[in-house]
């Protein structure tokens, strides 16, 4: 039986104690991700730049072969925002994060992710 490469690499990452480090940063990088969508919106039309559609990031993901649905987007996004990675809200119905016009990714000034 073959061991799968992701499940070796945890066990590295476990082992020499860097996988909670690792796992922190993962939604520093899904908050970068959406900060560089919202540029690109910014520059394509500024007035609409802060409402990101859940299908644009679900398309990143898989240009970064990353296979997720828009469920598993809307959950990543709702802990962005939750953890004060993100200022917005769902428009649900829609499948839209509407961002806050003004400081929409507050920088995190030393502070723990989870704080």
């Amino acid at each position: 039986m073959r061991v799968p490469f992701l499940s070796v690499c945890i066990f590295r990452f476990l082992r020499s104690g860097v996988y909670l480090v690792l796992e922190k940063l993962e939604l520093q990088v899904y908050q970068r991700l959406v900060k560089k969508i919202y540029i690109i919106q910014k520059q394509r039309d500024p007035s609409k730049a802060h409402q990101i559609k859940l299908d644009v990031i679900v398309k990143a993901l898989k240009w970064l072969e990353i296979d997720m649905d828009v469920d598993e987007v809307e959950c990543i996004m709702a802990i962005l925002i939750y953890k004060n990675l993100v200022k917005g809200y769902f428009a649900h119905q829609s499948k839209v994060a509407v961002l806050s016009k003004q400081d929409s990714f507050p920088k995190l000034n030393g502070k723990p992710v989870n704080s």
